[in-house]
């Protein structure tokens, strides 16, 4: 009967032999093989006539791990490097090389991984990992065959916070069209004019525009449309990331992370001229505190999901009146008593879950403005003292009903004030606090 130790021996024979035999071997904390995969497997084609933009490709150097994915519409590169104090890998034996895991289950061989460290060795066209007792065999392709990644040429190129560039991108991108009848619109514009960054997107529903302004001013302008689908996906790499850097190029856009580098396609075709459908001057304004709004549309959907309300308001009285069309389980109806209005009496349908949406983007506690242009206009949310700049432009909707032609009436107006507001509350407390 064999001993323990001779059955130890054993194994440790045939892994010299092993690792005789291949190309390379390399050791690796099982976590950072997790945390590598799980970065780029969202990127990696799901469809795509190129079978191989299926498959993860893995770098495995002396000093460094890469690991990258693609798709028609973006590759994302993650980059591992070595940290002796760490050890996070060490690179064992053979000459450094890549492969690419075509294995569609490869992401939850790696998360099933059970020890702290595994080992993965690369032989002809095969890899193995091992993590303690669990070993997985993986048939894979040559590293020579996968596209190779852009390089950064000369570009224009801006620095940015990356909490700066997420709020910016969190602010238009729900306002991107989802249909490709018109491709342009399923991105977002971006446009910088010296110091000033603008993105808009659109829909030809609603449009968001943000605009911010740059420490450095830029010698050529700048204007792109970047697929939202792209930056869908670089909205969860910038949590976390210290500094940003992008670059502007021909026909792509290349994101510069601490550790990690994403590069887009460019949308073709020039992107609508906006500024024009933006109003300059306004018939009537209406203030609410963003909460206080966002609930009466949630309610009013609960009865009638159908998305058009009516909306109607006598700025002079300070009501406004909520309703839903009647259906064959009734109807919905909120009066408001807004903070401040001014202005000619309104009324217009609304689509609910545009105005929900544009809403979600706002502090809950904040106060923003609904300024209006006449019945069948566009009418704009801008925040309450901050930058005009910055809006959302939503469109009416048509509602052939007889209560809303003619005269505004609002009959047994039944509204709450909404709780009293303090413009420099919070001034007041922190001076307050400061003595």
């Amino acid at each position: 009967m064999t001993s323990v130790a001779e059955k130890e021996i054993l194994e440790m024979n045939e892994q010299i032999e092993e690792e005789l035999k291949a190309n390379l071997q390399v050791r690796i904390k099982t976590e950072e093989l997790k945390k590598l995969v799980s970065r780029v497997e969202r990127s990696a084609a799901k469809t795509s006539v190129q079978e191989i933009l299926k498959g993860i490709y893995i770098y495995f150097g002396k000093d460094k791990i890469v690991a990258r994915a693609m798709n028609n519409n973006y590759g994302m590169e993650v980059i591992l490097s070595h940290n002796e104090k760490e050890k996070n890998f060490q690179f064992l034996s053979g000459k450094p090389d890549a492969v690419v895991f075509m294995d569609k289950k490869f992401p939850s061989m790696v998360n099933a991984l059970p020890r702290k460290e595994t080992l993965i060795t690369v032989k002809d066209k095969r890899v193995i990992i091992k993590s303690g007792r669990s070993e997985f065999i993986v048939n894979v392709l040559e590293g020579s065959e996968y596209p190779k990644f852009p390089e950064i040429e000369t570009a224009s190129s801006i620095s940015i916070s990356p909490e700066v560039l997420y709020s910016l991108y969190d602010k238009t991108i729900y306002s991107a069209s989802t249909s490709e009848t018109r491709p342009i619109l399923t991105g977002i514009h971006h446009s910088i004019q010296k110091s000033i960054f603008k993105l808009v997107s659109t829909d030809s529903h609603r449009l968001s525009q943000v605009v911010y302004d740059l420490d450095t001013e830029l010698s050529e302008d700048i204007s792109i449309t970047v697929p939202a689908e792209s930056l869908k996906e670089l909205m969860k790499h910038l949590k976390g990331t210290n500094q940003l850097k992008i670059h502007f190029m021909n026909n792509q856009a290349i994101y510069e992370l601490d550790d990690s580098r994403m590069y887009t396609r460019l949308i073709e075709g020039n992107y609508p001229v906006t500024d024009r459908l933006i109003p300059s001057a306004f018939t009537s304004e209406i203030q609410f505190k963003v909460q206080d709004l966002k609930d009466t549309f949630k309610r009013a959907l609960i009865s009638n999901d159908e998305n058009g309300v009516k909306f109607k308001a006598k700025p002079s009285l300070k009501q406004v009146r909520v309703q839903t069309l009647e259906n064959q389980n009734g109807k919905f109806t909120e009066d408001l008593i807004p903070y401040e209005t001014s202005g000619d009496d309104i009324q217009l349908g609304v689509n609910v879950r545009y105005l929900i949406d544009a809403l979600d983007h706002h502090p809950n506690d904040s106060v923003i403005r609904l300024q209006f242009v006449g019945q069948m206009k566009p009418f704009l949310i801008r925040t309450l003292n901050g930058d005009d700049r910055n809006l959302a432009l939503i469109l009416p909707i048509k509602m052939a009903v007889p209560d809303m032609q003619g005269e505004v009436i609002i009959d047994n107006f039944n509204g709450d004030y909404q709780e009293e507001l303090d413009l420099y509350e919070d001034e007041a407390e922190k001076f307050s606090e400061e003595k």
